[in-house]
């Protein structure tokens, strides 16, 4: 009878947690045929309901729970609120989007910690850039050309404008990312009309609300900007209606001579180029030369672009190459760069050994990397 009372008591008391979003709301989308909603974060758990591929959910927990079953997200979805295992959804990136303090006044950091130096106080409603992912609960940001860190649960987010609004000649945008849903409206908790992959064609109807407003197979509906390539003209090679350039054949080697081209440059938590980088941010950058482009963190790196290769000895140049330490980061993946050849990769560290904070080349087969090396993926064909 005690362990009844105690186990209702613990659920009493997980259900209204669940029941707080976070001010700065995400979403995920399962990628998945079908993904199981489960009360609490065990493959044992009971099920509350089983929700179908492309599904969007809103992740209302600030941090992801890790235990010995893998990474799970506390999400809500139509009415009901449980658990869903990450592996298996691929979260919006708020990168590009505005940031609004929902606080009388929040502190932005030089670190994202709380013992992370006080650039500035912010007051209530100032708007802030946000420049790239979570991390331990806080988002880098920029706020008037100041770049630092504030904790997530201060901000509340929406679309940005544009950087740079299409021109009357910009007749179709071409998707630059693995995968990317064109929304009912110009907002990321609207309901998705259909998930769209990379190299995908669409007409370009305007702007709104700093979404682009478009058109594919008589499907309209609104697309974030930053996962867009404009283009005055229809491409002309295109097959069911995807861009041929955005799967083309791309020598390994050529993508490394660009890689090389950026070693010393410093690394910067949330950048992607062309001066500075984060991780994913390098291995985009390189990729995106080559008319290629990849997804913006390491964890959907590592889960949407590419095909497994088999081992570290089948990687070729150009490969992507991903890494866990698990004593600071407790997604899949933690870090992500390019096999160059001869056991040796290139990537944006963030370490202050073998070359400090900057583009490097360090050694995958002996050592720290080889350590916590987790596999390669092949992008190119």
């Amino acid at each position: 009878m005690r362990r009844k009372i105690l186990r209702r008591t613990v659920s009493a008391i997980l259900s209204a947690a669940l029941l707080v979003t976070p001010a700065l709301a995400l979403t995920g989308t399962v990628n998945t045929e079908s993904l199981r909603l489960r009360q609490e974060p065990s493959l044992t758990s009971q099920t509350l309901s089983i929700v179908k591929k492309n599904t969007d959910v809103t992740i209302t927990g600030a941090e992801p729970v890790v235990n010995s079953a893998g990474v799970w997200y506390a999400v809500a979805c139509d009415g009901l609120s449980g658990y869903m295992s990450a592996d298996y959804l691929t979260l919006a990136d708020p990168a590009g989007q505005c940031g609004t303090v929902a606080a009388t006044s929040v502190n932005l950091r030089s670190a994202p910690s709380t013992s992370g130096g006080i650039i500035r106080v912010l007051s209530k409603n100032t708007v802030v850039s946000v420049t790239g992912d979570l991390r331990d609960g806080w988002y880098p940001v920029s706020c008037d050309g100041t770049e630092g860190y504030l904790k997530a649960e201060f901000l509340s987010i929406a679309a940005a404008v544009p950087a740079s609004s299409p021109s009357d000649a910009d007749k179709y945008g071409i998707v630059a990312t693995a995968r990317l849903n064109l929304r009912s409206k110009p907002s990321l908790g609207s309901p998705t009309v259909k998930i769209l992959t990379i190299g995908t064609v669409l007409e370009l109807d305007g702007v709104m609300g700093g979404w682009y407003s478009v058109t594919h197979d008589g499907d309209k509906g609104y697309v974030h900007p930053d996962y867009i390539e404009l283009a005055s003209e229809k491409p002309e090679q295109t097959i069911d209606g995807f861009a041929v350039g955005f799967s083309g054949t791309i020598p390994g080697e050529a993508l490394v001579q660009t890689g090389r081209t950026k070693l010393g440059c410093p690394y910067v938590y949330g950048k992607a180029g062309p001066n500075s980088f984060d991780c994913s941010g390098f291995t985009s950058y390189v990729y995106k030369q080559h008319g290629v482009s990849l997804s913006r963190t390491a964890v959907d790196q590592y889960r949407l672009n590419g095909q497994t290769v088999s081992s570290a000895s089948a990687l070729q140049a150009g490969d992507l190459v991903f890494f866990r330490d698990t004593k600071v980061s407790k997604n899949v993946v933690s870090h992500v760069g390019m096999y160059v050849g001869g056991g040796q990769f290139i990537h944006a560290g963030s370490g202050t050994y073998n070359g400090g904070k900057c583009v490097k080349i360090s050694n995958l087969s002996t050592g720290y990397y080889k350590s916590i090396y987790v596999a390669g993926k092949r992008v190119f064909t």
